[in-house]
C-alpha cells in the first residue's frame, strides 16, 4: 500500500487518506493476525464499511420537525 501521493508542502497532500489508514492500521491491523489473504481481505472490508456507515441518524433526523399546518404563524396586522 501507498500512503501518500503528495510532497512536503503540497497543499493537495492526502490528509485524510493517511488518517484513515492510520485508524485502519491502529483499530485493525495492529490488533488482528490473519491466517489468510481472503480473512485480512474480508476483516479490511468490514472495516471500511463499517468506518463509512455513521453510527446513528444525524440529530436533524431523529428530532421531528413542526409543519407549518400543525402551527401557523400568526398573523400580523
Amino acid at each position: 500500500m501507498k500512503r501518500s501521493v503528495g510532497s512536503a508542502g503540497d497543499c493537495y497532500d492526502s490528509a485524510v487518506t493517511e488518517s484513515f489508514f492510520a485508524t485502519l492500521e491502529c483499530e485493525l491491523l495492529d490488533r488482528t493476525t490473519f491466517a489468510t489473504h481472503d480473512q485480512a481481505r474480508a476483516a479490511i472490508s468490514d472495516f471500511i464499511e463499517g468506518f463509512l456507515q455513521p453510527a446513528s441518524p444525524p440529530l436533524r433526523q431523529r428530532i421531528p420537525q413542526p409543519s407549518r399546518a400543525q402551527n401557523p404563524l400568526p398573523r400580523v396586522r
